[in-house]
């Protein structure tokens, strides 16, 4: 999969630049707050229809008060267009010119992103881990976001029930069957991306890092969580809200049994990353039988290791185009690059400088 050109306008401090990336590597170097990483945010916000910096829509505007952004994708010589445009009424999204829903767009534009701070943001929040293992799957299985759509639809509506004292039995019922269909599919990717982090013991010096879900009996889900409900129903009616389902699991990391979060060591907690995704470009691949687009945010912070340089170069070699900022050009890397230099939300080619 290639992006072979990128449009932006008014986006951040963008105002309008036109991008035609190469193969392989490409290296978007400049100063702080030049637009390397609202660069690289454009490119996610095409694929996702969201930013991964802000959940706040006016944040990306530039003076004009909306933005444009277009790319054209080659994936294995199937081509398509992407165009978004988005003001404070409405986002318009087209594919080939066709008006198109986001979900539509991500399962043309797949993309894995690597920033070094998502590590300490994720080891704060049970729902912001569980968010990015069901990010995870929603990239190579669409379908699992319907199952959420109508799981959150069914919580609302359960909620209600509670808060006006009114018969929840159907919206019960109906939030068990998801809860159980999602929590499934969350414990499947787990076991197979945990399979992807042991076969690199020996490259880690036997440091062995794992996932770990809340401990469930799978085969009696729907029986075991039911009988909680019963047990719950008062509570729940008091505070006018389920305390029970797949939005109340929790979600571990791990490193020789040890939970990163409490007892790993910064370096510890950058290789996780780093290693999860990984696992993720592999697993992507097993499924889908091509390679997605890497956005590696911020290099700079992340060369300071042999084995952080040796991670980088692994989540390299497994795809098959990738965008990479970093305050200077880096040296460790002797894969074929192409290197554009940005200031002030200008993008410029080497020949440009010259």
């Amino acid at each position: 999969m290639l992006l072979e050109k990128i449009k932006i306008i008014n986006f951040r401090n963008i105002d309008s630049l036109v991008y035609y990336p190469g193969k392989n590597v490409n290296y978007i170097i400049g100063d702080n707050a030049q637009g390397k990483t609202n660069f690289l945010e454009a490119i996610y916000f095409m694929a996702y229809g969201k930013s991964f910096r802000t959940n706040k829509i006016n944040n990306l505007f530039n003076n004009k008060k909306y933005f444009y952004l277009n790319s054209d994708i080659n994936n294995d010589n199937v081509f398509y267009s992407i165009d978004i445009k988005v003001n404070n009424i409405e986002k318009k999204i087209k594919l080939n010119n066709k008006l198109k829903k986001i979900k539509d767009i991500s399962e043309k534009l797949n993309i894995i992103l690597y920033f070094p701070s998502e590590i300490n943001i994720l080891l704060k929040s049970p729902s912001l881990r569980r968010n990015l293992l069901d990010k995870s799957i929603f990239l190579h299985d669409i379908k699992y976001l319907d199952l959420h759509i109508d799981y959150i639809k069914c919580l609302k509506n359960r909620n209600i029930c509670l808060k006006e004292n009114k018969d929840d039995y159907i919206w019960r019922e109906k939030l068990i069957d998801l809860s159980y269909h999602i929590v499934k599919k969350r414990i499947s990717y787990i076991d197979k991306i945990n399979k992807i982090l042991f076969q690199n013991v020996d490259f880690f010096e036997n440091e062995i890092y794992k996932i770990k879900y809340k401990n469930l009996d799978l085969d009696n889900y729907k029986i075991n969580i039911s009988k909680e409900f019963d047990k719950t129903i008062k509570h729940e009616q008091k505070v006018g809200y389920t305390l029970l389902g797949q939005h109340t699991d929790n979600v571990t990391f791990h490193i020789n049994n040890t939970n990163i979060e409490n007892y790993g060591s910064e370096g510890q907690k950058k290789t996780f990353l780093l290693l999860y995704k990984y696992s993720q470009l592999i697993n992507f691949y097993n499924h889908k039988k091509f390679k997605p687009i890497l956005l590696i945010d911020d290099i700079s912070s992340e060369v300071d290791k042999k084995r952080e340089k040796l991670l980088i170069e692994k989540l390299l070699l497994n795809c098959d185009q990738s965008f990479i900022t970093s305050l200077n050009k880096p040296s460790f890397i002797n894969k074929k690059a192409n290197f554009f230099y940005i200031n002030n939300g200008r993008l410029m080619s080497n020949k440009e400088i010259a």
